[in-house]
C-alpha cells in the first residue's frame, strides 16, 4: 500500500514537471488553464523556494486547507513557520540535495494555523539552475496524523502486551499449521532451561519435549479445538527440562486464521510454568487428606460452620450421626434438616458464640433423619482464621442412653419409695401372716438387689463406653501443654546460665517425664480411635515388616535377636487397617523387649490353620523375658493395668491391642510363667 502511495506522488511530481517544461518551451500555453488544473487536484501540492526559510511560489487549495488557511493567507506564510521546529526546514532541503534532488515520504511534525500539531509525509523534487543551486522545490504533502496515532497506539499496545507477558511469566508460540513451523519466544525456551537458538522452530521440538503420557491427550484437545468443539485450546501437561526434570506447563491457544475453505492456517498461544502450583496443590491435597484422617479419627461428631450457619467441614462420625451423606450436608444449614423449633435453638446458640466469642456447652434435642429424637451435649468454640473469617467448631456427644438410664433410675427410686410406703401401711397386716411378710421382704430384697445390679451395670457400661471418648479428650487436652513445656525446655537448654551439673540433670528429668507423658498421650489416642479404622486388603508380611522396622533400633541397642520362623507369609492377606494393625505388632514386640531387658531373643512364628471351617493366620510371638506371674495373667488386658514398675508403663498397651483385634475379628491370648518368658498368640481371618 505504501509503495502505491509513493508511485502516486511520483506521478504527480512528474506531471508538475511536465507542465513547467511546457510553459518554458511554449509561451502560448494558457497559464490560467494550468493554474486551474493545479488548483483542482485533491492532493496538497506546492512549489516553494529552496532556501532555509522558504516562500511559497505556488500552492493549491487542498494544501492551504490542510493547514487551516485560506489560499491567500497561506501564500504569505513562510515554509519554516509551518515546522514544529523551524530548523528542520533546512534539514529537509539538505536531505533533498543529498538524495539527488528527490525525497519521498519524509515524516515531519508540522503546525496548523490554530497551533495543532500534525504528522505529515512530505515528498519533494528539486529544480536546479546552471550553477547547481536549488531554484525551487515541487512537492506533495499527506496528513498522516491518524496513521501515526494508530502506529503509536499499536506500538503502545505491543509494549503493554510484552510487559503483561513478562509480568505474567508467559512464553508465547506462533504456529504455521500448513508448514508446521513454530515461532517460540525466549521465555518459552527459558522456562525449559534452553536458549532460543537451541530450540528448533517447528512443531517437532514441542512434541519431543512433551511427556509421552500427556502427548496423546493434549493432541486430542488441540484436534477438538480445530474441529470447532471448543472456543480455545487449554491443557496442562509435563515437558522435559534441559536438566532432565519434568516441568508442568499450562498451555492456552487459539486458531486465528483460516483459508477460504475453512482449513486452519495459524494458531497462537502461551505457556505458563505451573510446576510450583502443581507441587503446592499436591501438598495441599496431602494436608487436606491428613486433616481429614485426624478429624475422622474422632469418635464424636465434629462440625464447622461459617457465619451463614452453613456446614463447611464435617467428620465421618457427624455424617453417620445425621444419617446423611457428607456431600448432601456441606453448604446446608440446620433449617434444611431439623424441625424449625430445633433449628432455631441451634441458630440462637451459634449466634451467642459469634457475638461474644465465648465457648458454650449446651444440652439440646436433636431429631435424626429417621425421625428419632436424641438428647445431645454440644460444645461450640469460636475460630477466627488469618483473613478474619469467623467459624464455629462444634463437638457433639449423644447422651440419650445416659439420660434414659437416669430417668429409669429416678423412676425406680420413686417406685421403691412407694413400695416402702405401702409396706409400712401394710406392716400391721403382714405381722398377722409371717409367711406373707417373709415372702414380701424377700421380694423387696430381690427387687432392691436387681435395681442395685442394674444401676451398677449401667454405670459400668457407661464408664466403658466413655473410656475411649475420655481417652481422646484427655490426650487432646494434654498434648498442647506438653508441646509448650517441651519447647520451653529446649529454650532453657540453650541458655548460658544453665549449669552442666544439677540443672542439666533436672532438665533431663523433665525431658524424660515429657517423653513418658507423650507416650501416654499416643497410647490414649490409639485406644480411642479404633472406631475410625478403615479396612482394606493388607499384606500381613508388610505390616509385620513395618512394625519390626519401628522396634529394630531398640532391639539392636539391647542386644536382642529377632528371628522369624514358620510358613512363608509373603502372599497371605488380611482385611485390616494397616496403621492400626501395625500398632498391634508394635505394642506386642515392644512389651517383649521390655520383658527381656538386655541380651535375649524374640521369635515370630507364623502358621495357617483351619478353625471353625475357616482359615486363620496364627502369629506366635515368644520371648526369653521375665514372664508374668499367674495371679497377674488374668488382668493383663484390663485398661490401665500394668505389671511393669511404676513409671514404666501406662496399662493401655495390651488393652488397646485387644480392642483393635476385636475390630479386626481377631483374638489374642498369652501363655507365660514367671522367669520362663511369654508366648503371645494372635489370630486373624485369612482372605
Amino acid at each position: 500500500m505504501l509503495e502505491d502511495q509513493n508511485k502516486t506522488k511520483e506521478v504527480l511530481i512528474e506531471e508538475l514537471d511536465y507542465l513547467r517544461k511546457k510553459i518554458s518551451e511554449n509561451q502560448m500555453v494558457d497559464f490560467d488553464y494550468t493554474q486551474g488544473y493545479f488548483q483542482n487536484l485533491p492532493v496538497p501540492l506546492y512549489r516553494n523556494t529552496g532556501d532555509g526559510q522558504g516562500h511559497f511560489i505556488k500552492a493549491n487549495t487542498a494544501l492551504a486547507q490542510m493547514f487551516g488557511y485560506s489560499l491567500d493567507e497561506f501564500m504569505k506564510v513562510k515554509v519554516s513557520d509551518l515546522y514544529l521546529n523551524p530548523q528542520e526546514r533546512q534539514k529537509f532541503v539538505d536531505a533533498v540535495r543529498e538524495e539527488g534532488g528527490v525525497v519521498f515520504n519524509k515524516e515531519l511534525r508540522l503546525k496548523r494555523k490554530d497551533g495543532t500539531i500534525i504528522w505529515a509525509s512530505c515528498s519533494a523534487k528539486a529544480s536546479f539552475d546552471e550553477a547547481g543551486k536549488i531554484k525551487w522545490l515541487d512537492g506533495v504533502i499527506e496528513d498522516i496524523t491518524e496513521r501515526k496515532s494508530s502506529e503509536e497506539l499499536l506500538k503502545e499496545n505491543e509494549e503493554r502486551l510484552k510487559l503483561a507477558l513478562s509480568g505474567a511469566n508467559l512464553g508465547t508460540w506462533d504456529w504455521n499449521i500448513q508448514t508446521n513451523q513454530v515461532k517460540y519466544d525466549w521465555r518459552w525456551a527459558e522456562m525449559l532451561g534452553y536458549s532460543l537458538d537451541e530450540i528448533t522452530p517447528d512443531l517437532s521440538a514441542w512434541e519431543k519435549l512433551v511427556h509421552p503420557d500427556d502427548l496423546v491427550l493434549t493432541q486430542k484437545k488441540i484436534k477438538s479445538h480445530f474441529e470447532g468443539e471448543t472456543s480455545f485450546f487449554q491443557a496442562k501437561y509435563r515437558m522435559r527440562h534441559k536438566s532432565g526434570e519434568w516441568v508442568w506447563v499450562s498451555d492456552q491457544g487459539k486458531l486465528i486464521a483460516w483459508d477460504n475453505q475453512g482449513k486452519a492456517l495459524r494458531a497462537c498461544g502461551t505457556h505458563l510454568d505451573i510446576t510450583e502450583q502443581i507441587r503446592f496443590e499436591d501438598e495441599l491435597k496431602k494436608q487436606e487428606k491428613y486433616l481429614a484422617s485426624i478429624i475422622n479419627a474422632l469418635g464424636d461428631p465434629l462440625f464447622v460452620k461459617n457465619q451463614k450457619h452453613q456446614w463447611v467441614l464435617l467428620n465421618d462420625a457427624f455424617c453417620e450421626f445425621m444419617g446423611v451423606k457428607k456431600d448432601d450436608l456441606i453448604g446446608k444449614t440446620d433449617y434444611d434438616f431439623f424441625p424449625s423449633e430445633e433449628a432455631a435453638v441451634f441458630f440462637e446458640k451459634d449466634e451467642e458464640v459469634f457475638k461474644n466469642g465465648q465457648e458454650n456447652l449446651n444440652e439440646e434435642q436433636f431429631t435424626d433423619s429417621a425421625g428419632v429424637t436424641h438428647t445431645i451435649l454440644t460444645k461450640k468454640t469460636l475460630y477466627v482464621d488469618d483473613n478474619g473469617q469467623r467459624f464455629i467448631v462444634g463437638m457433639i456427644r449423644d447422651i440419650t442412653k445416659r439420660k434414659s438410664m437416669e430417668q429409669a433410675l429416678e423412676s425406680s427410686l420413686v417406685d421403691l419409695k412407694a413400695s416402702q410406703k405401702d409396706l409400712a401401711l401394710k406392716n400391721e397386716d403382714l405381722t398377722k401372716n409371717e409367711d406373707a411378710l417373709k415372702e414380701a421382704l424377700a421380694d423387696l430384697k430381690k427387687t432392691h438387689q436387681e435395681l442395685k445390679e442394674a444401676q451398677t451395670q449401667s454405670i459400668q457400661s457407661q464408664k466403658m463406653a466413655d473410656v475411649g471418648q475420655l481417652s481422646a479428650g484427655v490426650a487432646h487436652e494434654i498434648k498442647n501443654p506438653l508441646a509448650i513445656i517441651e519447647l520451653s525446655i529446649s529454650v532453657l537448654e540453650r541458655r548460658d546460665y544453665i549449669s552442666q551439673g544439677q540443672d542439666k540433670d533436672k532438665i533431663q528429668m523433665m525431658k524424660d517425664a515429657i517423653e513418658r507423658a507423650n507416650k501416654i498421650v499416643k497410647e490414649l489416642l490409639y485406644f480411642s480411635r479404633s472406631s475410625s479404622m478403615v479396612l482394606s486388603r493388607v499384606e500381613l508380611n508388610e505390616v509385620i515388616f513395618s512394625a519390626l522396622g519401628l522396634i529394630s533400633n531398640s532391639a539392636k541397642i539391647n542386644d536382642i535377636a529377632v528371628v522369624r520362623t514358620g510358613e512363608n507369609i509373603d502372599k497371605l492377606s488380611v482385611e485390616a487397617d494397616f496403621i492400626f494393625l501395625e500398632q498391634v505388632f508394635f505394642n506386642v514386640l515392644s512389651n517383649a523387649i521390655d520383658a527381656i531387658g538386655r541380651g535375649g531373643k524374640i521369635t515370630i512364628c507364623t502358621k495357617v490353620k483351619e478353625i471353625d471351617k475357616s482359615k486363620k493366620i496364627i502369629i506366635e510371638i515368644s520371648d526369653t523375658g521375665c514372664g508374668i506371674a499367674e495371679d497377674k495373667l488374668s488382668r493383663i488386658f484390663e485398661p490401665f493395668y500394668t505389671t511393669k514398675e511404676p513409671g514404666k508403663g501406662t496399662g493401655l498397651g495390651l488393652s488397646t491391642v485387644y480392642r483393635l483385634l476385636e475390630f479386626h475379628q481377631g483374638t489374642i491370648s498369652v501363655k507365660s510363667k514367671e522367669g520362663q518368658g511369654s508366648i503371645v498368640s494372635i489370630t486373624l481371618p485369612l482372605i
